[in-house]
């Protein structure tokens, strides 16, 4: 029987204990996979506060739930705790890392964290290893091993298939590809496989003509500025930014960047997600400064788009990337990539130095041979490593049998798919046949509230469901028509909602709009906006991510820029089917009273850069 043991970094980073959930959530599932056929045992490494979600009960439903469990045996963990962990080595927890990466712990150290992991795994030896950090300590424990290092893609989310990757070399500049890159620009691809890459980045481009709403935003940026490039923010304290460049927080890197930018080149910037839920992003303070100072850049607001910086890579000349997936982007869509870092990109960039960005006279040609090496032997379709039981078998048993058999570099890795199933996968994700809003198509009834001499406005509802006690009535707008005003008086244990039904889903299901509306509050007020499917009776509901807006007391426009979900294939609709337009007062504060005026819904273009 096969051995596999799973490292999930036992580590804490950001203060976070649970920060992991995702990675042993990919674990618990590869694990089940290996185990049901009776071929493999499993071991998973990880920290005490995540090996209560690994044994607690399993939703599969809710697999993108941070707080799911995952109903894996206890004989499968490894309980590591912080201390013991930072023992051999006493600095701060990512320095560990850095010195794991660098290879430059001594031995000793070495030895005592090897010790540890053979001492806690018992009669265990892994014969192959996944791990998503850098760690030497696990090679000197388990010299036999098959290593695979593994994260995100180059590719992750929508309108892309999720990638991932399992490599023996290493992480960052250690992988394949960042070790490997003159071996990779020499590679002959077959031509169905140059072929396959040419059609797909056809296909995203047409998607992206059909649902991008930064046209506005660029072009603007054009009418000053002949170039224009695009800094996607990351966030600090993690191995993939901390160990890849000289900066510590997005703070130091976005000056780093905008010290060095030519004049006359345009910049936006978007923000990473996560960066907002960990604390390192650029605060209000400093946003309103540099845009005083520094006209050229344009911020994104988070979330104005499904995964903005995917959406904005076709849009630009240039991309600045230390580490960011979006640095592969840019290879892909044959734009310059400026890399101010030390990692895998850096062997790929165009230029190193962010004073040289549109001036490194570099060819920008997409690497159409090495990208089609990567994507179909490289980088994997994780989704077949979650949810397919033959195949996740039979990837790990052929990565040890090359490896036992001495395939080292390119030679190790294989096609991981018919060339045929890629291609429809990749191909399928490109859906431009969503609907696309006419600009004069707005969809909202009485979204200047002009029917609501007092009280609530016809085709609006108001929902209090969890208790609260919010009053609404008519008030003066800060254009044409009126406003509503939501007075809440009484908190509950929910949100209070304002919401509209809009008949007939087909008429949005799968479209990106914006959803645009005056807005004014106390200070430190907010208001959300989601849209909602309805397919009607039996069917299963769903909606889009929700976006929160803080408030200010003087009156704003904000826009919510959003792909609505769409139909699935064959789905039943039930009588009434409808898409409820959600704005929604989170239950923060009791007394609280917000105005709301002129909510309209149009295609992508409405988006506004002050929003």
């Amino acid at each position: 029987m096969k051995r596999v043991l799973f490292h999930v970094e036992p580590l804490v980073m950001h203060g976070k204990p649970f920060h992991y959930w995702a990675w042993l959530g990919c674990a618990a599932a590869m694990g089940r996979r290996l185990a049901a056929g009776g071929e493999w045992q499993v071991r998973v490494v990880l920290n005490a506060a995540l090996a209560t979600r690994a044994v607690a009960p399993h939703a599969p439903a809710r697999r993108t739930d941070p707080r799911n469990g995952h109903a894996l045996p206890r004989e499968w963990l490894a309980v590591l705790h912080q201390e013991e962990l930072r023992a051999p080595y006493g600095v701060p927890n990512v320095e560990i890392l850095r010195g794991h990466q660098r290879r430059t712990w001594p031995e000793a150290a070495l030895a005592r964290h090897a010790a540890l992991l053979r001492e806690r795994l018992g009669a265990f030896t892994p014969e192959v290893i996944v791990s998503w950090t850098p760690n030497e300590a696990l090679a000197r424990a388990f010299p036999d091993a098959l290593l695979l290092h593994t994260e995100n893609g180059m590719f992750s989310r929508a309108p892309y298939p999720g990638f991932q990757f399992f490599d023996p070399q290493g992480l960052y500049d250690r992988s394949v590809p960042g070790a490997e890159a003159p071996a990779l620009r020499a590679f002959d691809a077959a031509p169905d496989e140059l072929a396959f890459v040419r059609r797909w980045r056809a296909q995203l481009e047409a998607q992206h003509r059909a649902s991008s709403p930064f046209g506005t935003l660029v072009a603007r940026l054009r009418e000053r500025y002949p170039r224009v490039a695009l800094l996607p923010l990351q966030f600090g304290g993690e191995a993939g930014f901390d160990l890849n460049g000289p900066f510590r927080n997005q703070g130091e890197y976005l000056l780093h960047v905008l010290e060095r930018l030519p004049d006359d080149v345009g910049l936006i910037v978007s923000e990473h997600p996560t960066a907002h839920w960990l604390g390192d992003r650029i605060d209000e303070e400093t946003l309103e400064w540099v845009r005083t100072a520094c006209p050229q850049v344009a911020f994104v607001p988070l979330d104005a788009a499904p995964h903005a910086g995917q959406t904005l890579v076709p849009h630009v000349d240039s991309v600045i990337s230390l580490s960011s997936s979006l640095g592969w982007h840019a290879l892909f869509w044959g734009r310059e990539l400026v890399c101010p870092g030390s990692g895998h990109l850096a062997a790929w960039a165009h230029a190193h130095d962010v004073a040289a960005t549109g001036r490194s006279g570099a060819d920008t040609a997409p690497p159409d041979a090495a990208l089609a090496w990567m994507l179909t032997r490289y980088f994997v379709r994780n989704l077949r490593c979650l949810d397919d039981d033959d195949w996740v078998r039979v990837f790990f048993a052929g990565a040890l049998a090359r490896w036992r058999a001495g395939r080292r570099g390119l030679e190790f890795f294989e096609p991981a798919e018919p060339l045929a199933a890629l291609e429809k996968a990749a191909l399928g994700s490109c859906a431009t046949s969503a609907p696309r809003l006419d600009p004069a198509n707005v969809l909202v009834a009485n979204g200047d509230f002009a029917d609501a001499p007092a009280g609530m406005p016809r085709h609006w509802e108001l929902l209090n469901p969890n208790g609260a006690v919010t009053s609404l009535d008519r008030a003066a707008a800060p254009r044409a028509g009126f406003a509503v005003r939501l007075a809440r008086r009484a908190n509950g244990s929910g949100p209070t909602l304002l919401l509209q039904r809009i008949p007939g889903i087909a008429r949005l299901a799968g479209a990106t709009i914006t959803v645009g509306f005056d807005a004014r509050g106390e200070r430190g007020s907010r208001l959300g906006c989601y849209l909602y499917l309805q397919p009607g009776e039996g069917a299963e509901p769903r909606g889009s991510v929700p976006r929160e807006y803080r408030l200010t007391p003087a009156w704003r426009r904000y826009a919510y820029t959003v792909t609505v979900p769409a139909l699935k294939p064959g789905e039943a609709l039930g009588a009434g089917d409808h898409t409820e337009l959600v704005l929604m007062m989170p239950p923060d504060r009791a007394a609280l009273t917000i105005e709301v005026a002129d909510v309209r819904i149009g295609p992508p273009e409405w988006l506004e850069e002050a929003a």
